[in-house]
Parts: C-alpha cells; sequence; structure tokens
C-alpha cells in the first residue's frame, strides 16, 4: 500500500546512474510494491529530486495533492477560469488549492463541505467562500455567490447523488471535470436540459494521464516544488 514516498536512492540500474545517493520524492505504479516499506523498486521516470527546503515528510506526500492541486490551476489558467467550485474541499488537497489559489491571486474558489466545523476549518486556511452541502438552504446560498462570481469550472471528487446537484446549480457553460468518486455512486444522473440547453460539458482530469504531457508535468512539477519549499503547501503530519 502506498501510492507515494520519499527516501534516498541507495541503488540504480545503468540508465538512472545519476540519481544514486539523491533525496527524492517519488510515486509508485499499480504493479509496483507500494511506499508503506523501508524500500521500494520503482521506475528512475517517477522520480523527483527534493531541495533541501523540503524535508522528508513533506517529501513523501509531495506528489499526488500538490501535484493535483497545479493541475487545476494550470487548467484554469488555460481555460480562461477566473472563479471555480470544488467540491469535498475540506481535504489536503483541497487547503492547498486553496493557499496556491490565495498566493496566485487569480482564481476565486467556491469550497464545498460536509461539515458544519470544516466552514471554520477552511476559514482559517484563509478560504473566502465556504458553503457547508449539509446545511437548510445551502442551495439557495450556492446560487447567490454563483451570480455574483459567475464559475465557469467545478472540479468534482464526488460524483454521485451530491456531484450530480452540483453540475445542476452550476452557471450555463460551465466545464465539470470529474476526478473522483466519493459519492453514493460512481456516476451522475444529469438533466438533459444541463448538457442541451444550459452548454454544460464534464470532462475527466487524471493525473497519472495528464503528467504524460512533458510540458505540463514540467509546468505542475516545478510549481508544486516552488510551494512546498516556501512552504504554502504543507501536509499535516499527525504521527512522526
Amino acid at each position: 500500500a502506498g501510492l507515494e514516498g520519499a527516501g534516498v536512492v541507495i541503488a540504480t540500474g545503468p540508465e538512472a546512474t545519476g540519481f544514486k545517493g539523491k533525496r527524492v520524492s517519488f510515486f509508485v505504479g499499480s504493479g509496483d510494491q507500494g511506499t508503506w516499506a523501508d524500500y521500494a523498486v520503482v521506475k528512475a521516470s517517477v522520480l523527483i529530486p527534493l531541495p533541501d527546503a523540503i524535508d522528508d515528510e513533506q517529501g513523501a506526500t509531495a506528489l499526488v495533492n500538490p501535484l493535483t492541486a497545479e493541475l487545476f490551476l494550470v487548467e484554469c489558467e488555460k481555460a480562461g477560469h477566473k472563479a471555480i467550485v470544488h467540491n469535498a474541499a475540506a481535504g489536503a488537497l483541497g487547503q492547498q488549492l486553496i493557499a496556491a489559489a490565495k498566493k496566485g491571486g487569480k482564481v476565486k474558489i467556491i469550497n464545498l463541505v460536509r461539515r458544519a466545523e470544516n466552514v471554520a476549518t477552511l476559514k482559517d486556511k484563509g478560504a473566502e467562500y465556504v458553503i457547508d452541502t449539509t446545511a437548510d438552504g445551502w442551495e439557495d446560498e450556492f446560487s447567490k455567490l454563483a451570480k455574483e462570481l459567475k464559475p465557469s469550472a467545478y472540479f468534482d471528487p464526488v460524483a454521485g447523488s451530491a456531484g450530480s446537484k452540483v453540475i445542476h446549480l452550476m452557471p450555463e457553460g460551465s466545464t465539470i471535470y470529474t476526478y473522483g468518486g466519493l459519492g453514493d455512486a460512481p456516476s451522475y444522473n444529469i438533466s438533459l436540459g444541463d448538457i442541451l440547453f444550459q452548454y454544460k460539458t464534464i470532462r475527466g482530469l487524471w493525473l497519472s494521464r495528464e503528467l504524460k504531457n512533458p510540458e505540463l508535468a514540467k509546468q505542475v512539477i516545478t510549481n508544486a516544488l516552488t510551494n512546498l519549499a516556501s512552504k504554502t503547501y504543507q501536509t499535516t503530519i499527525y504521527k512522526k
């Protein structure tokens, strides 16, 4: 188990000798052993050298969430999204996205959470707009905020009935980026009118697939390492 980790390269194949002795962060593939171990064997292509400013703990969580947050922001810049909606925003990814967007100053985020206490938590982290989707009347609050901010993208790791409801509430012409299925069903139940008359579009956004583009991968990794080194991104480590 474990998808990402950090460590020092102790041995290499003949085509990766430049990594020997270096401290790196890395992914593991579906056929590789996980990172909850003392040692791991991985491909050189998934190694990312860590600068001294990033410690081992943050380096071990440097890839999945930070790179995903950066991927979202690069997509926003490319597609011209000035305001977005992010569901399940109380997790580490959501908090890092808030921090990076605040630092960049180009994208406003309507953050959706499912617990009242998470509203205060995200506000303390610098979020300007947070809505608890378990509260009475949250749909009216969302619609009012959407009218003001005009979000043009919805980044959704939830799907199911909860994700479908947000799609219906999104403004006309919105793009829905789906990147997970945390909800009650691995699918959407969407009105034909949202697609046919509202011109909303749905597309996937999967990190490992997007990073096959070398230019995009370089941009996303560089941005993530910069934000990790400056402590813009900080994963809470509960036990060492």
